[in-house]
């Protein structure tokens, strides 16, 4: 695709094109655990502009107005973990659902109406939205 012919301006648009047919990719780092963040911060009124979960988007965030933001870094407080196992087996009602399975195969269903609750009157004026 790219020769000695090719004109410098082109070869480079086709560079920024395709990056990764021209240039090797960069090595992955390997991911931790997330135990921090970042928090973007207003540096006069301490106003919380962002919490990043990387640097670079922090610090990026920064860039944007080098006078007024900071950044730094926060540590997730890891607190105790309580593990709850339910004691009985409750299931919602299916009372409502009547199958019928002497139709052949699938059978037929049928889903019967819940009672109706009437609410009480009001007495104040309908609104029209």
């Amino acid at each position: 695709m790219i020769s000695s012919e090719t004109p410098y301006k082109l070869a480079e648009i086709i560079r920024d094109t395709w990056p990764n047919l021209y240039r090797p990719p960069k090595p992955k780092k390997k991911k931790e655990k997330m135990n921090d963040y970042w928090v973007v911060v207003e540096h006069r009124t301490g106003r919380v502009i962002a919490h990043c979960g990387e640097e670079i988007d922090a610090r990026m965030l920064c860039e944007l107005r080098p006078t007024e933001r900071i950044y730094r870094k926060q540590k997730f407080i890891m607190d105790q973990v309580i593990d709850i196992t339910s004691t009985s087996q409750k299931q919602l009602p299916i009372t409502d659902i009547v199958v019928n399975m002497d139709g052949g195969v699938g059978g037929s269903w049928e889903a019967r109406d819940l009672p109706q609750i009437k609410l009480p009157e009001g007495e104040g004026q309908p609104v029209t939205v």
